[in-house]
């Protein structure tokens, strides 16, 4: 049974995909599909032909709460790599690549998942899950695109220390949640950000994208066969489990006054 923390993972993936649904099906019911892959990897689907767009969707459980101590914003700054060169395509190769397949690819992290999405126009599907295959497959981690994401992360640390909003979020943060991984700012400290290393960034990977912690929203102009080969393709040679470190349910301090 999916822990509390996978039903909010669940949720939040629902409700983003829905936001993309949506625009497309305003004048008529939404039907979602459950689509099965011969390598068991399932996806919601819903068909859509209105326009010549795929947008899929995906999380695997984890998150920042996977951050070891000391290494905080290891995930966040793993987020920000998997479009700066996976498989044979440096950093330039790969964002070229993705322009000419005429498609935008993001990853993003919560507490309790690492996100995953793309949109590409059907027509040029082929090359663009391709790409995820490798972003998801192969990041690279190369140290020049690590070096430079970490120091647009280091500029955010920064300009959050003079930040109200940002220093009044942190305390409370861990005035609630003392010492569990829920109290640690996502983004990790100046000295966390600066200690983490490429084998940090391919040792979380592997331990986080696996198939039984992964789920998969797909909406398009796709149908289900073809779906089915593309879940193969993208996500059928990744481990079966997660290696996820244990993490205690919250005990939160509440009645306290600050």
């Amino acid at each position: 049974m999916p822990t509390i923390a996978a039903w909010r993972a669940l949720t939040t993936l629902f409700l983003s995909i829905l936001f993309l649904i949506l625009p497309a099906l305003t004048a008529r019911a939404m039907e979602i599909q459950s689509v099965t892959s011969p390598k068991g990897i399932t996806a919601w689907l819903v068909e859509d032909y209105s326009v010549p767009v795929v947008a899929i969707r995906f999380v695997f459980g984890g998150g920042s709460t996977q951050d070891p101590v000391g290494k905080e914003g290891l995930a966040n700054l793993m987020t920000g790599l998997f479009d700066e060169g996976a498989g044979p395509l440096d950093s330039e190769d790969f964002q070229i690549k993705l322009d000419d397949a005429g498609a935008e690819m993001s990853f993003d992290e919560s507490r309790d998942g690492i996100y995953g999405s793309m949109r590409m126009l059907a027509e040029q599907r082929d090359q663009a899950f391709d790409l995820l295959r490798l972003a998801v497959n192969e990041p690279r981690f190369d140290q020049l695109p690590i070096d430079r994401i970490r120091s647009q992360i280091l500029s955010g640390i920064i300009a959050g220390e003079n930040d109200p909003d940002t220093v009044a979020q942190n305390k409370w943060a861990r005035a609630l949640y003392g010492d569990h991984p829920y109290s640690r700012s996502d983004q990790g400290t100046k000295e966390s950000i600066a200690a983490i290393t490429s084998d940090d960034l391919k040792g979380l990977h592997k331990a986080v994208f696996a198939r039984g912690g992964l789920h998969v929203a797909v909406v398009g102009a796709i149908d289900a066969e073809t779906l089915k080969k593309k879940l193969d393709m993208v996500f059928g040679d990744l481990p079966q489990n997660q290696a996820l470190r244990p993490v205690a349910d919250i005990d939160p301090r509440l009645a306290q006054h600050i």
